[in-house]
């Protein structure tokens, strides 16, 4: 959606004689404000956090709705979103997401919550030393790149939430399966989206020749696949 809008956007300029080869941050904003509308009109809710990252290419750490802070000064992380080929009406899917949860009270809950509490607290800490390195960099920021360790706490983080999803019964066996393969080249998998999308989180030293391979594999199985980036310009015109 957030592309269609901004296609959406630029036609508009062009109407007005404006020419833009470039977004600025008054053209982000209104890209951003007509998806919200447009999200909340036809899912009768807007994602904040989704549109903010597609739009501007960053990683942003919210809290109570208000963006704290963004981190634009990171290593280019490559990503793939997966489309496990789920067909099901998001208010359906918010139908049955109510159901387990209410059939999750007589399943091992207080187990479940603990694991979630300590990995919060584990995310938080996290990100708080993102934080701090991002108001510690200079314009030659590249050699106060954070150490892989962080990377790595933060697929393991994307990993365990999977798991709790799964645990939950609010996965299924097309998610699952995906998510086993991409675990066999050690990257971060979960699931992103009532849609039924998958994320995978690949590390900054992955060897550019897995990622091709997990994509061939993931088509053998008619899974569809997109390569991007996070920490890039965001939404652009090309």
């Amino acid at each position: 959606m957030v592309c269609l809008a901004a296609c959406f956007w630029r036609w508009s300029l062009l109407q007005k004689g404006i020419v833009r080869y470039t977004f600025d941050s008054q053209d982000c904003i209104n890209i951003r404000r007509h998806v919200w509308r447009c999200e909340k009109i036809v899912y009768n809710f807007k994602s904040m956090i989704n549109n903010f990252v597609t739009i501007y290419g960053v990683m942003v750490m919210y809290k109570d709705e208000i963006d704290m802070f963004t981190l634009d000064k990171m290593r280019p992380i490559k990503i793939l979103i997966v489309d496990s080929n789920i067909n099901q009406k998001t208010d359906q899917l918010i139908i049955d997401q109510l159901k387990m949860e209410k059939l999750g009270q007589y399943v091992d809950s207080i187990i479940t919550r603990a694991a979630l509490d300590k990995s919060f607290e584990a995310i938080e800490q996290v990100f708080q030393k993102f934080r701090k390195e991002d108001q510690k960099r200079n314009d030659n920021f590249l050699a106060g790149l954070l150490s892989l360790d962080s990377y790595v706490k933060i697929l393991d983080f994307i990993n365990m939430n999977q798991s709790v999803l799964k645990a939950r019964g609010l996965s299924n066996r097309n998610i699952n399966f995906i998510w086993a393969i991409a675990r066999k080249y050690s990257v971060g998998c979960k699931m992103i989206s009532n849609g039924g999308y998958m994320l995978i989180f690949t590390l900054p030293h992955v060897m550019d020749y897995d990622i091709p391979l997990l994509k061939d594999e993931l088509v053998f199985y008619n899974y569809r696949v997109i390569e991007t980036t996070m920490s890039c310009d965001g939404v652009r015109i090309e």
